[in-house]
């Protein structure tokens, strides 16, 4: 395997969607706020939030690791069980913590590139994302107490969608937190649902997620509440004018929530079965997110 591929199949390079999305996002909320995109910006903020992705799912990988996660888990798929490259002997373990080193030294200075000369204030974004993506594999370990989801809901929403929009304004608006919302819960749900076949081999070494904690039957309506709460915040954006009327489109990718929904309540407890509604999920959060970013494009056209 060739040296780039390696190191994108170790980072889980096709999951960085789910951090590029909401820099996209909170970008197209900026344009009828400001004369023209900060192009500039906008590259700088990608890379920031890429590089930290990629920092966060290397630790991960690291740690899960060290306490064996990883190398009991019978079920791991493109989904779950981390990227498998240690186990698989494609990485070594000190290549890889090495790796996570050298991508969030160049997310900080990136961020300190991108927000130093305008705004220092603007590093707490970076900071918040750098210091949480750490505490997710390891102290505390969040993960590992049932906070993990809540987490990555914020960072993946509010935290990317509002500094993306801090680079382009120079400003903190409750606007595109609320934008942001549906993101967040969509990707936690992703997060969430790729638990599942993780079940036993988390369990195993006590990372007491909410999958762990609460069990395999009775995790799945928290995983419905997700899915659902995200479309009707959606809803009641339009209904208060915070959302453009456009974003009515999101509603196109129901169909695939649904079938998620179904696969996961039919196969919770089957690994291998449950798998279609992983990536069910993925292609929800990515398709909300993408149709949420094209709404405000075309409102701003409309302009």
């Amino acid at each position: 395997m060739k040296w780039a591929s390696k190191w994108w199949k170790t980072a889980r390079g096709p999951f960085f969607i789910m951090s590029l999305m909401p820099v996209l996002l909170g970008t197209s909320i900026t344009l009828s706020e400001v004369e023209k995109i900060n192009w500039t910006g906008f590259l700088l903020s990608i890379g920031v939030v890429l590089s930290c992705h990629a920092g966060s799912n290397l630790f991960n990988d690291y740690y899960d690791h060290l306490s064996t996660n990883d190398d009991i888990n019978t079920c791991r798929s493109p989904f779950n069980g981390g990227s498998g490259s240690i186990q698989e002997g494609i990485m070594g373990a000190a290549p890889v913590r090495n790796g996570g080193i050298v991508c969030y030294a160049v997310s900080l200075a990136l961020g300190i590139l991108l927000f130093v000369p305008a705004n220092p204030w603007g590093l707490l974004f970076v900071l918040t994302g750098l210091g949480s993506g750490f505490c997710y594999s390891k102290f505390p370990g969040l993960s590992y107490l049932g906070w993990g989801e809540l987490m990555v809901g914020f960072n993946f929403g509010p935290l990317i969608v509002l500094s993306a929009y801090f680079v382009q304004t120079g400003r903190i608006s409750l606007l595109p937190v609320i934008v942001s919302i549906p993101i967040g819960l969509l990707v936690a749900a992703v997060l969430y649902i790729n638990q599942f076949p993780d079940f036993e081999a988390d369990r195993a070494v006590k990372k007491d997620n909410l999958v762990v904690r609460l069990g395999l039957r009775r995790a799945l309506p928290l995983y419905y509440l997700l899915l659902g709460t995200a479309y009707l915040v959606v809803v009641a954006g339009i209904r208060f004018q915070v959302l453009p009327t456009a974003a009515l489109a999101v509603f196109l990718t129901i169909p695939l929530a649904g079938a998620a929904a179904y696969t996961a309540a039919k196969w919770y407890d089957k690994p291998a079965k449950i798998l279609p509604a992983n990536a069910y999920t993925v292609a929800v959060s990515f398709g909300v997110g993408l149709l949420m970013t094209a709404a405000f494009v075309w409102e701003a056209l409309l302009m």
